[in-house]
C-alpha cells in the first residue's frame, strides 16, 4: 500500500513537471554567517526575466530549456555572476553565495542589534540547521555543539557549557526572553523547532552589556514571523509537526506545534512512556511606516504517562510526572530616519514540575516577569545606546518524596533529579526584585577604528548590593579581507543550580534555581578576548580567537558534608573557525584547545566537563536532481574521571555503624550511606570522543510545493564512547560500570511543504 501511494504521488509530480518548459529554485546566503538574504535581485542575463529573494532568501524562475548566465547582486555585496542549465521538465535548484563588498565602519548606523566585537559571534540559518545529521528531526543545539566554543558532556543531554563555564551559566532566550529549562530528556530531541526558527545568535563570551546576568555566552532563538507564506507538515519515527505562517493586513504570522508518540509506543508493550509538546506563536503587526508590535509566546511540556500503578494508587490522586516552559512576551518597537530606535518588552518567562501519587508530592515553579526597554541614537561617529529593566521573580518549590516510589525506576531518585544531595522533604519559597541600568557608546574614531565601552548597574533586593559592571570592547579593521578584535568585560549572575552532570544513565532536563543572598553573594566573572577575523575569499572565511575567563562565588554541593560551598572557575583557550560556503558545497571546520579549572580553596581539578581538544568537521554536498549529502565528524578528548581505590560506609548511617575506611584522603565526617573513594577528583581521562553521523535527502518539487524525504544515522561506526562511571554501591562488588554515550541510531523524517 505504501509503495502504491509513493507511485502515485511520483507520477502525478512527473504529469505536473511535463506541463513547464523549465523551472529554477534557489536560495541565496551570505558567505560569512551563511543566514539568507532578503530582497536581493537575480536578472537573468540578455532576457527581460529577474526575480527577488523572499526572508528566507529564496526565489523561483520558470525558464525555457537552456543555460544561463545569472547576475545576483545586492547593496553592500559583491555582484555574483553564475551559470545555470535549465532542463526540460526538470526543476534546478541552487544555492547562491553572496560575498561582504569592501567597506568602512564609518559611519555607524544605528540599528537593534549590537556591533559583533567578538569574531565568534555567528548567525546560525535555518538551512544550515536542516542540512545538519540529527535523529530524526533537525535540532538547533546539535548545530551550536559543532562551534568551537561548545563542549557537550554526553549525548543523552543537550546541555551545553560553553567555554568552561556550567550549563546554567549560559543565556537561552527565545526571542530575547530566557528559558529555564531548554532541553529535553534524553538529548534526542531539541526544545526548539527547527522548521519554526528563523535564526540562532550564538555569542561565546557573554559580551553583550544588554543582558548581563550569565557569565557565560547566549544563545537567542529567533522565532519565524510568517512573512513567507510556508506550511509544512513533518512525519518522523519519534515525532511529527506542522508549521504554517502567511501575511495579513499590514502584518504577519507563524505558528508550529510539535508532538512526540514515543509514549503511545511505549503502551503496546506496557510500560510507562515518556513524550512532549510543544507550540509557538509569532505575530508581527505594523503600525504605521515607524512602528511593529510583536507578541510571541513558546509553551512545551514533557511527561511521563502510567509511572504510578493505577491499581494502588487511585486516578483522583494520581498524577504523572510533567514539567516545561511558558514564555510569552509583548515587544513594541519605533524607529526614525535610521537615527533613533525605542524598543519597549513585557514579559514572562516560567518553568515548572508536578507529580503526585501515595508517596511522592512535587510541586516546584519559577516565575519571572519583566518590565523594560531601550533607546539607541545615532549621531555624527557615535551609537549611543540605553536600558532599563524590572524583574520579579517568585521561586516556589516543595516535594515529600517516600523512601521508594516507582519514579526511582527510571530516573534515579526523584529529589536527585533537581540537585545533588537533595533532602527527601524541601520546602523553599522566595521572591526577587531586581532592576538594572546599562549604558554603552560605540565611537568610531578613525576610518577603520571602533572603540566601545560602556558600564551596567545591577540592583538585587536579596543580596542588598549595587553591582557595576564596566565593558570595553575595540575593533579594527586593516583591510576589507583582515580585521581584530579585543573585549574586556565584567559580568554578575543572580540564580544558580545544584546540578552536576548527572550519574544516572537518563538525562534529567529539568533543574531548579536558587537566588543569590548577603550568605550566597552573586557568582562574577571577567572575561578577555582577543579575535582575528580573515576573508579569502574564494578559499573561505577563518576566525581566531583566544580568551581567559574568571569567575568566581560558583556554588556547589560539597561530596562529603553535603553543604554548599562556593568555588573558583578558571577558563582559558583558543578557538578556530573555517567556513566556505559554494553553490553546492558547504564546510564548516572548528577545533578548539581548552581548559577548564574548579579552584577548591588549595585545592584545584578539572571540570567534569572539560576536554583539551575538540575537532569538529560538517560539510553538506548539493548532488544533481535535488539530492543532498551532509556529514559530521568530531574528534575530542575524553572527559574527566574519578578513579576509584575503595568504598566507605557513611557514619552514622541508618543501615549499619559504619566507619571509614583507611583510604579516605578527607577525615571530615560523612553522613550518608555506602559511597565510593576516589584516588584524586577528575584526575583521569576517558578515551578520546570519535562519532560520525551522516544524513542524505531527496526533495520533490512541482509549483511551489516540496516533498522531501530525509536519512539520516548517527554513531555510524558505533563507537562505544564512555561518558561517566556510575559506581556500584553494593560493597560486595566493587567494579564501577562504564556507561556509554549513543549507539548507532539511523532514522527517517517525511516532509511536505506547500
Amino acid at each position: 500500500m505504501n509503495k502504491l501511494i509513493i507511485l502515485i504521488i511520483f507520477i502525478s509530480a512527473t504529469h505536473l513537471f511535463g506541463q513547464l518548459t523549465g523551472f529554477l529554485s534557489g536560495q541565496v546566503v551570505d558567505s560569512l554567517s551563511l543566514t539568507p538574504l532578503r530582497d536581493v535581485e537575480i536578472m537573468v542575463e540578455g532576457t527581460q526575466k529577474g526575480a527577488s529573494t523572499d526572508k528566507n532568501g529564496y526565489f523561483n524562475l520558470a525558464l525555457v530549456r537552456g543555460n544561463y548566465v545569472l547576475s545576483i547582486r545586492m547593496v553592500g555585496f559583491k555582484t555574483l555572476k553564475s551559470m545555470v542549465e535549465i532542463r526540460q521538465d526538470s526543476i534546478t535548484h541552487r544555492t547562491f553565495v553572496l560575498s561582504p563588498r569592501p567597506y568602512t565602519m564609518a559611519p555607524l548606523t544605528v540599528t537593534d542589534h549590537e556591533i559583533k566585537y567578538s569574531v565568534l559571534d555567528v548567525d546560525i540559518s535555518p538551512k544550515l540547521i536542516e542540512e545538519f545529521p540529527a535523529l530524526g528531526e533537525s535540532d538547533v543545539f546539535h548545530v551550536v555543539r559543532a562551534l568551537p566554543a561548545v563542549t557537550s558532556a554526553f549525548d543523552y543531554g543537550s546541555q551545553i557549557y560553553i567555554r568552561g563555564s556550567r550549563f546554567d551559566q549560559t543565556l537561552v532566550t527565545f526571542n530575547g526572553l530566557p528559558i529555564y529549562n531548554p532541553y529535553h530528556m534524553g538529548g534526542l530531541f531539541g526544545v526548539f523547532d527547527a522548521d519554526a526558527t528563523d535564526k540562532v545568535a550564538f555569542s561565546p563570551d557573554g559580551n553583550f552589556i544588554e543582558q548581563s546576568e550569565r557569565l557565560s555566552g547566549r544563545v537567542n532563538i529567533i522565532p519565524k514571523d510568517g512573512s513567507d507564506r510556508q506550511t509544512k507538515i513533518s512525519l518522523g519515527l519519534l515525532s511529527s509537526k506542522a508549521q504554517h505562517g502567511d501575511t495579513i493586513t499590514n502584518g504577519s504570522f507563524f505558528v508550529s506545534a510539535r508532538r512526540t508518540y514515543m509514549d503511545f509506543l511505549s503502551r503496546l508493550d506496557d510500560t510507562p512512556g515518556y513524550g512532549f509538546y510543544d507550540f509557538s506563536v509569532n505575530l508581527k503587526y505594523r503600525l504605521g511606516n515607524a512602528h511593529t508590535l510583536n507578541l510571541f509566546s513558546f509553551y512545551s511540556r514533557d511527561f511521563f504517562q502510567d509511572i504510578y500503578d493505577i491499581k494502588e494508587v487511585t486516578k483522583a490522586n494520581n498524577e504523572d510526572p510533567y514539567w516545561g516552559n511558558n514564555v510569552s512576551g509583548i515587544r513594541w518597537n519605533w524607529a526614525r530616519d535610521g537615527n533613533i530606535f525605542i524598543e519597549a518588552t513585557l514579559g514572562h518567562s516560567g518553568s515548572l514540575a508536578r507529580t503526585r501519587a501515595d508517596q511522592v508530592d512535587v510541586r516546584n515553579s519559577y516565575n519571572e516577569y519583566l518590565a523594560g526597554g531601550k533607546l539607541l541614537l545615532s549621531f555624527k561617529n557615535h551609537v549611543f545606546k540605553t536600558g532599563l529593566d524590572f524583574k520579579s521573580i517568585r521561586y516556589a518549590y516543595r516535594w515529600n518524596i517516600g523512601a521508594f516510589t516507582s519514579l526511582e525506576n527510571y530516573i534515579g531518585p526523584p529529589q536527585f533529579v533537581f540537585f545533588d544531595n537533595a533532602p527527601s522533604v524541601f520546602q523553599y519559597l522566595n521572591n526577587s526584585l531586581r532592576t538594572s541600568l546599562f549604558i554603552h557608546d560605540d565611537i568610531n574614531l578613525l576610518e577603520r577604528f571602533t572603540l566601545g565601552a560602556g558600564v551596567r548597574l545591577s540592583w538585587d533586593n536579596l543580596t542588598g548590593g549595587v553591582y557595576l559592571l564596566p565593558s570595553f570592547k575595540i575593533a579594527y579593521q586593516h583591510s576589507s579581507k583582515l580585521s581584530f578584535s579585543a573585549a574586556l568585560s565584567s559580568h554578575i549572575q543572580y540564580d544558580y543550580t545544584l546540578k552536576r552532570i548527572k550519574r544516572g544513565f537518563f538525562f534529567a532536563p529539568f533543574s531548579i534555581y536558587f537566588p543569590t543572598n548577603k550568605k550566597q553573594p552573586p557568582l562574577q566573572g571577567s572575561n578577555l578576548t582577543f579575535g582575528v577575523d580573515f576573508d579569502s575569499g574564494y578559499w573561505g572565511n577563518v576566525n581566531a580567537e583566544l580568551y581567559y575567563k574568571r569567575m568566581r562565588n560558583v556554588p556547589a554541593v560539597d561530596l562529603y558534608t553535603g553543604r554548599i560551598e562556593t568555588l573558583k572557575n578558571d577558563a582559558y583557550g583558543f578557538e578556530l573557525l573555517y567556513r566556505k560556503n559554494m553553490d553546492f558545497l558547504s564546510m564548516l571546520a572548528s577545533y578548539a584547545y581548552s581548559r577548564s579549572i574548579i579552584i577548591d580553596g588549595q585545592k584545584s581539578y578539572l571540570s567534569g566537563f572539560d576536554r583539551s581538544h575538540a575537532l569538529k568537521l560538517f560539510t553538506s554536498y548539493e548532488l544533481g536532481h535535488n539530492w543532498q549529502l551532509s556529514a559530521y565528524y568530531t574528534y575530542q578528548s575524553g572527559l574527566p574521571y574519578s578513579p576509584l581505590s575503595g568504598r566507605f560506609i557513611g557514619a552514622g548511617s541508618t543501615e549499619r555503624d559504619g566507619v571509614y575506611i583507611s583510604t579516605i584522603a578527607d577525615p571530615r565526617t560523612f553522613i550518608g550511606s555506602e559511597g565510593p573513594v576516589d584516588l584524586g577528583r577528575n584526575s583521569m581521562r576517558f578515551p578520546p570522543y570519535r562519532r560520525f553521523d551522516f544524513g542524505v535527502q531527496k526533495k520533490w518539487y512541482w509549483a511551489k510545493r516540496v516533498f522531501a524525504v530525509k536519512l539520516q544515522a548517527l554513531n555510524i561506526f558505533n563507537e562505544s564512547n564512555p561518558a561517566f562511571i556510575e559506581a556500584n554501591f553494593d560493597i560486595s562488588n566493587e567494579e564501577p560500570e562504564t556507561k556509554n554515550n549513543l549507539p548507532f541510531l539511523p532514522s527517517v523524517e517525511f516532509s511536505f511543504q506547500f
